[in-house]
């Protein structure tokens, strides 16, 4: 019955619409588009993605691609109004004026000339999306750091270690899709393809078709995921770019959501395996100054700091003391050094330094020309950075991978309940 009725709404929503010179291009429960809207909002898309001529060809891609952006939003608008998460007038003016104040009123001036009300209707569109993101989404991604620490663990023993420098297109499928339009979807996908691996095809083509028919995340960047190891790509991308080489594309891939292409870009392999042992770290002041000349100066200088370092035996005291200027004027050569490795000291200070107990003073070292000790506050256990930079990369790369697929379930779910009639 409620279909029906929604299907009654549609006709005579329909015959204002022709009354008026517009028609409808879809219904969404009891919503609908029309083809005013669509173009519009097509042409701002275009704009956006900094395309000027388009093909025919692009303009069809990118209007089918923005009527399923259009069909999205009214599916989340009226989900957010369902939660209570739409955004009140205020949160709005804010959201727009953050986003303005980041593009730059000139910017955003040439991408919302003529098309204002397009322009505020994507901004609204795209923060609802946002809060619905951060509120019935996100909280779906389990990501635990044991997971993380397990996968940096099998990626650190391997030798010869392989990351891809990987691109994206995904083209979705509309839930209850016909037969017929599904085999069209699939015949656009292999289009694309031709299209990505012609023999004058470069990445730059595929950045360009990525633009105008991908609706990833990663859509905007054209495409581009950046580099991976097999551990960060999901199970099935990873089948279908397996033996794949720098420049190749894959067979498109079916997901219950749509079809993928995806490009391997680049390859780069790892000379050897990962150490994850952590390494220590010493916070350490520097007293120096040059050598005198002399051997009555160098004596009187080695008391004059034997002196310093017992009136300075604790962190704070050192501080305070570095901070004075005569304690620079007379030891210009100080300073204090913060966490530093053994591995980023000289083989002779970094001996000096491990043998001194934390919260005291190293003994004299000369050399290089000047006169040094080290004040060891204290020392910690660190990671090394690059496994910290990969154990950031690995979680930021699962994290965005299931946040997308989840974001792509719940679109599914919510057109799965809806009436959603397209007509262009």
């Amino acid at each position: 019955m409620k279909t029906l009725f929604y299907i009654i709404l549609g006709v005579v929503l329909g015959s204002m619409a022709y009354a008026t010179n517009d028609r409808i291009v879809a219904v969404v429960n009891d919503q609908i588009i029309t083809l005013t809207e669509l173009q519009a909002r097509t042409q701002l898309a275009a704009r956006a993605m900094g395309l000027g001529q388009v093909t025919p060809q692009q303009a069809s891609a990118l209007q089918r691609r923005t009527l399923g952006e259009l069909v999205d939003e009214q599916l989340q608008a009226q989900y957010a109004n369902t939660q209570g998460l739409t955004l009140t007038r205020a949160e709005f003016t804010d959201e727009k004026d953050a986003i303005i104040s980041n593009l730059g009123q000139q910017t955003w001036s040439q991408l919302s000339a003529g098309l204002g009300t397009e322009a505020d209707a994507k901004l609204r569109a795209e923060a609802t999306w946002a809060r619905i993101m951060a509120v019935s989404v996100r909280p779906r991604v389990q990501l635990g750091s044991g997971e993380i620490d397990q996968l940096i663990e099998e990626m650190s023993k391997t030798q010869n270690r392989t990351e891809k420098n990987l691109s994206l297109i995904f083209v979705p499928i509309e839930a209850n899709s016909s037969p017929s339009n599904t085999v069209a979807v699939a015949d656009r996908v292999m289009s694309i393809r031709s299209q990505v691996t012609a023999d004058t095809a470069t990445i730059g083509t595929f950045a360009e078709l990525a633009k105008t028919h991908s609706t990833a995340p990663s859509a905007a960047q054209g495409g581009a995921l950046g580099w991976m190891t097999s551990a960060e790509v999901p199970t099935s991308i990873n089948a279908a770019i397996n033996g794949l080489e720098a420049g190749a594309v894959s067979q498109p891939l079916r997901t219950p959501e749509g079809w993928l292409l995806v490009r391997v870009n680049e390859v780069r392999t790892g000379d050897a395996a990962m150490s994850l042992a952590p390494r220590t770290e010493y916070n350490l002041a520097l007293l120096a100054t040059t050598t005198p000349s002399d051997t009555k100066a160098q004596v009187a200088i080695g008391k004059q700091i034997s002196n310093f370092t017992k009136a300075n035996a604790t962190l704070g005291a050192v501080q305070a003391a570095m901070a004075n200027s005569s304690t620079l004027a007379l030891y210009p050569r100080s300073s204090l050094l913060g966490w530093v490795p053994l591995t980023a000291l000289q083989p002779d200070i970094a001996k000096l330094v491990q043998k001194t107990k934390p919260g005291s003073w190293s003994d004299t070292l000369v050399a290089r020309g000047q006169i040094n000790r080290f004040y060891v506050a204290e020392t910690r256990q660190m990671m090394p950075p690059e496994v910290i930079a990969l154990r950031k990369r690995v979680a930021d790369n699962l994290t965005a991978n299931r946040t997308e697929l989840e974001a792509r379930r719940f679109m599914r779910e919510l057109r799965q309940r809806a009436f959603v009639d397209i007509r262009l």
